[in-house]
């Protein structure tokens, strides 16, 4: 199901483009605002109904987005979405507020368990992107966004802002969603989570910085973040502790699953 068909049930009453100046709907309680007959049918329909018909459309979403502001005198900022900043449906309206809600409940259910087709995220490692005979190889969905700026004594020192974390879907047969087939049409989905320090230093424009894996069959695999002394890696790991996850326990979990469990400490190697 497509997230944009839900708000063009009828293409000449389609809801307004903010909530500032959208007439107030039935939320289920009976209290409907006088201008009611503006407002697009699907806006009518009972609060209840509409958290349905969202429900089922998230699950048909190939990538969604979790942002995670983290700092360090207070709780982190939350937000879920489907689409990019630069390409949301109906951005400030009143359908985005709803199906937003829609979309965390399924990310809660991800990193908790598994959503309502019955797929989970996919446990993190190498096996999927290794080359064959080789010990590293680039890790697709993770990587850092990283400002670095040169000191007076001539070193260049790194400030990471972002670090991004996009995990594949796997069906319940153990298949990623990349491999999984459905209605014979290839399915790729992934939770891209972005985990944000914005009390650090930006020290110039940031810069991508893309992780590695290093290991074998018979090693433990880490995740390595390219620098002389370990310093970025090392980085990634304190700046976590310094911020305040009260009332974010999923990802806080997510954070130790995924990045503290794989990251090496010390020297990484070049590539």
């Amino acid at each position: 199901m497509d997230a944009t068909s839900i708000t063009n049930v009828n293409a000449e009453e389609k809801p307004t483009a903010t909530v500032a100046n959208a007439p107030r709907i039935d939320d289920g309680t009976g209290e409907a605002d006088d201008t009611a007959a503006t407002i697009s049918p699907f806006f009518r329909l009972p609060r209840e109904l509409r958290d349905e018909i969202y429900e089922l459309a998230a699950l048909s979403e190939e990538t969604l987005y979790c942002n995670i502001t983290l700092r360090a005198d207070g709780p982190a900022q939350k937000t879920s979405h489907a689409g990019r900043d630069a390409h949301r449906t109906f951005a400030h309206s009143q359908f985005e507020s709803e199906y937003s809600a829609a979309v965390e409940r399924r990310i809660k259910s991800l990193v908790t368990g598994s959503d309502r087709n019955g797929l989970q995220l996919f446990v993190p490692g190498p096996s999927k992107n290794r080359k064959s005979g080789g010990l590293e190889v680039k890790a697709e969905e993770i990587w850092l966004e990283v400002s670095k700026g040169q000191q007076e004594d001539g070193k260049v020192r790194h400030s990471v802002h972002t670090l991004m974390l996009a995990i594949p879907l796997m069906s319940p047969d153990g298949m990623t969603t990349l491999e999984y087939i459905s209605s014979a049409t290839k399915m790729s989905q992934f939770v891209t989570f972005a985990f944000k320090f914005p009390e650090k230093e930006e020290l110039g424009p940031c810069l991508r910085f893309d992780c590695h894996w290093d290991g074998d069959k018979d090693a433990n695999d880490r995740l390595l973040f390219l620098s002389d002394d370990g310093s970025i890696s090392q980085q990634v790991l304190n700046v976590a502790k310094e911020m305040d996850w009260k009332g974010s326990v999923r990802e806080y979990m997510l954070w130790q699953r995924y990045i503290v469990k794989y990251v090496r400490r010390g020297a990484s190697p070049r590539f």
